[in-house]
């Protein structure tokens, strides 16, 4: 019986925790570097330049259908 309860336990945590969405890193021709962070509270795209510092370059609702459809998005504009 407790190990019914343990398990019970177990799937209600399992189910309460969001799922996370998914980090990417992505490049250009050029050397561009661009990085892609989803959670469920948010994403965030941020980019470098050749040579240059990191800075955020647009910022979504979270959840993994935003993550897929960033990195959609940035693939349609020559980032692998």
């Amino acid at each position: 019986m407790k190990h019914f309860a343990m398990l019970g336990l177990i799937a209600i945590a399992l189910m309460a925790t969001p799922a996370m969405a998914g980090n990417t890193g992505m490049k250009d021709a050029a050397g561009n570097k661009l990085r892609i962070g989803c959670k469920s509270a948010g994403c965030t795209v941020q980019a470098k330049a050749k040579g240059g510092k990191w800075k955020t370059v647009e910022q979504t609702e979270g959840g993994s259908d935003n993550f897929k459809a960033l990195v959609t998005k940035y693939k349609g504009q020559g980032y692998k």
